[in-house]
C-alpha cells in the first residue's frame, strides 16, 4: 500500500508515529512522509510567514490538507494525519479516495483535522464525549464514517524482558522533566497533570513507594522498568492509557495502576488488564498504603509478571497496530453515521459558552488584553473539572497583533469551553 503520513512528531525517535512509520515500512508498505518530502514546520513559518500568520493565526482559518501534499493524490491508498501543531487543518479532498484517517492522540487538544473519513481516537470514552460536546458538527458529520478506538503500542526492540528483578517492591520511575514543568507549561498541561502532581506529592510525603525517582532520561527509565517487580502507573486526568503501561508490562514489571473512576476501570478491563491477574488496581492513597509486596508469594509475582508480558505481546505491539490499520484501510464497507444534528440539550450550551471567532481592533489596549486573559484564567479555575481546552484562539491573535515578541510565548494560550 502507498500511504502518506502528515505528523508533527515523526522527527522524535520514540514517538508513536515514528514507530508506526518504521513498522509500516518493515511490513512492506510504501510511505511518503512530511519528514522527507515536505517542508517542516519551521520552513513553513519562515517561507510562508505572511500567508500562515495572516490567514491562520490572525483570522483563525484552518489550512487545507491539500496544501501539504505535492504528489498525485489518486496514487495514494490512504492519508494519515496526527498532531500537526501548530496547524489546524480541514480535509478538502473529495470523497474517500484516498482514505483520509485522523488519529486524535491527546483528548484535550484541538481536533487538528476536520472532515476525516475515519477518526481514530486513543482514549476510551473520554475522547468521544469531548468531541461530541466541543465539535458536534464533526461528531455527527456524515463524512466521518467511522470512529475507532486505536491504542498506542510498544516496540519490543527498545526493551528487554528480564525475569530476574533487581528492584524489589514498588517503583516510581520518574518523568522526562519535573512535574512542575508540565504544570506551568500551559492550561492544557496543568489540567492534564494536576492530579498526578497531588498524588506524587502525597506518595513522597508518606513514602508509599520503595524506590522513587524524579527526573529520568530514557536510558535510566529503561533500566528501571526492565529490572523492577512493580511499577506505579498514574495516567493523566481522564486519560486511561499510557505507553508506560505497555513498556512496563512488556518488561514483566507488574503495573500498579491508579483507577480514577469507574470509566477508568472499564477502560483498563477492556484493554485486558485484570486486578490480581496481570496488574494491581488502587483507587486511593489508603489502598496504596495497604500495598505490601509480602502479601504476594514468589509464584504469584512470577505469574502476574508472565501474564502482563503475554498480554502486551498479544495486543499492544506495533505489529498488532499495523494489522488493525491495514484492515481499516482495506475495509470498503464503512458504515455511515447519521446526518449531523446538534442534540437539543447541547444547543443552549453552545449558544451560551462557545466563543466564536471575531475581529479585534489592532489598537486594542494592553490592559484590555490582560483583563481578558485574567477572565479566562478565572473561568478555568472556577469550573474545575468542567473546563476543557478546545482550540487556539482570540487571545493569541491579539498578542500577535500587539507584540511580535510574544508570539513564541503565546502559542500555548488557549480557549476555554465549558462542558455541560
Amino acid at each position: 500500500m502507498k500511504i502518506f503520513i502528515l505528523s508533527g512528531s515523526l522527527h522524535y525517535k520514540h514517538s508513536f508515529m515514528s514507530n508506526l512509520e518504521c513498522a509500516l515500512e518493515k511490513d512492506g508498505h510504501e510511505l511518503i512522509t512530511n519528514k522527507v518530502n515536505f517542508k517542516n514546520v519551521r520552513d513553513f513559518i519562515d517561507i510562508e510567514k505572511k500567508v500562515f500568520f495572516d490567514d491562520f493565526y490572525i483570522k483563525g482559518k484552518r489550512v487545507p490538507l491539500s496544501h501539504f501534499i505535492n504528489i498525485d493524490i489518486e496514487s495514494l491508498d490512504a492519508i494519515i494525519v496526527e498532531n500537526t501543531y501548530p496547524y489546524l487543518l480541514y480535509n478538502d479532498l473529495e470523497d474517500d479516495i484516498p482514505l483520509t484517517i485522523f488519529y486524535h492522540r491527546d483528548y484535550l487538544t484541538p481536533l487538528f483535522l476536520l472532515g476525516s473519513d475515519i477518526l481514530l481516537y486513543r482514549f476510551y470514552s473520554t475522547v468521544l464525549d469531548n468531541i461530541k460536546r466541543l465539535y458536534p458538527e464533526e461528531y455527527y458529520s456524515p463524512k466521518t464514517k467511522q470512529k475507532i478506538l486505536f491504542y498506542h503500542a510498544i516496540n519490543p526492540d527498545d526493551f528487554k524482558y528480564i525475569k530476574k528483578k533487581e528492584f524489589r517492591g514498588l517503583v516510581w520511575p520518574g518523568l522526562p522533566k519535573s512535574i512542575d514543568f508540565y504544570l506551568n507549561k500551559d492550561l492544557f498541561h496543568h489540567r492534564y497533570y494536576y492530579h498526578m502532581y497531588i498524588l506524587l506529592k502525597k506518595i513522597r510525603k508518606y513514602a508509599l513507594v520503595d524506590h522513587y525517582y524524579g527526573i529520568t532520561d530514557f536510558i535510566e527509565y529503561k533500566r528501571l522498568i526492565e529490572r523492577s517487580e512493580f511499577i506505579l502507573i498514574i495516567t493523566p486526568f481522564d486519560a486511561f492509557e499510557t505507553r508506560r503501561l505497555y513498556e512496563a508490562g512488556y518488561c514483566g514489571a507488574i503495573p500498579v495502576i491508579f483507577i480514577q473512576n469507574r470509566t477508568a476501570e472499564e477502560s483498563f478491563n477492556l484493554m485486558g488488564f485484570e486486578d490480581g491477574i496481570n496488574c494491581i488496581f488502587f483507587r486511593s492513597m489508603a489502598d496504596l498504603k495497604d500495598f505490601d509486596r509480602s502479601d504476594y508469594t514468589i509464584n504469584q509475582i512470577k505469574q502476574m509478571s508472565n501474564n502482563v508480558h503475554r498480554l502486551i505481546m498479544a495486543k499492544f505491539t506495533y505489529k498488532v497496530r499495523i494489522r488493525e490499520l491495514i484492515s481499516i484501510i482495506k475495509n470498503k464497507n464503512i458504515r455511515e453515521e447519521k446526518p449531523f444534528e446538534i442534540p437539543s440539550r447541547q444547543k443552549g450550551i453552545y449558544k451560551k459558552y462557545y466563543i466564536p471567532n471575531t475581529t479585534f481592533d489592532k489598537n486594542i489596549d494592553l490592559k484590555e488584553i490582560e483583563k481578558r486573559i485574567k477572565n479566562m484564567k478565572n473561568l478555568f479555575l472556577n469550573h474545575g473539572h468542567k473546563a476543557y481546552v478546545i482550540m487556539f484562539g482570540q487571545i493569541l491573535k491579539m498578542l500577535i497583533k500587539k507584540r511580535d515578541d510574544l508570539i513564541n510565548e503565546s502559542k500555548h494560550i488557549a480557549y476555554i469551553g465549558l462542558t455541560r
